[in-house]
């Protein structure tokens, strides 16, 4: 995620194609890129680990803001990269071409990243698009 100004990121949206509960997931984050840090899990901060109830393919799986430990800022200008992952292969994404930006808006630009076959920080699969929904809340500007 690029940040053309200061957010908070305070909840999110997965795909899963489960429809079932007790579905175990992390959300981990670390300041900048990903790339380099893919299999370094020492360098990435965890910052959600729950179970959720699966909502099935297509359909948007919610991690609530309870569930995260603490909000993540994102302060204008910077990158800060997040990886999602369960302890099974059923989270989806989608395969894309280069294109380096997925979606954006006047806030933040979604970037491309990378897919991980395996749990947790196994193999990578490049050219990765998230299929989810983040929920954030704009910090006022600075004077």
């Amino acid at each position: 995620v690029a940040a053309t100004r200061s957010i908070s990121i305070v909840s999110m949206e997965i795909n899963v194609d489960l429809t079932s509960s007790d579905i175990p997931v992390e959300v981990w984050t670390k300041v900048g890129t990903y790339i380099g840090f893919e299999k370094n899990g020492t360098e990435w901060t965890k910052v959600v680990d729950t179970l959720v109830h699966g909502q099935g393919l297509g359909e948007r799986t919610r991690i609530s803001s309870e569930r995260f430990l603490f909000p993540v800022v994102i302060e204008g200008g910077s990158t800060q990269a997040f990886y999602v992952t369960l302890q099974t292969d059923n989270l989806r994404y989608s395969v894309i071409g280069d294109s380096s930006i997925v979606t954006s808006n006047d806030n933040l630009d979604i970037l491309a990243g990378a897919g991980v076959w395996g749990y947790p920080f196994a193999e990578i699969l490049s050219n990765r698009a998230w299929n989810g929904v983040l929920h954030y809340v704009p910090l006022p500007l600075s004077l």
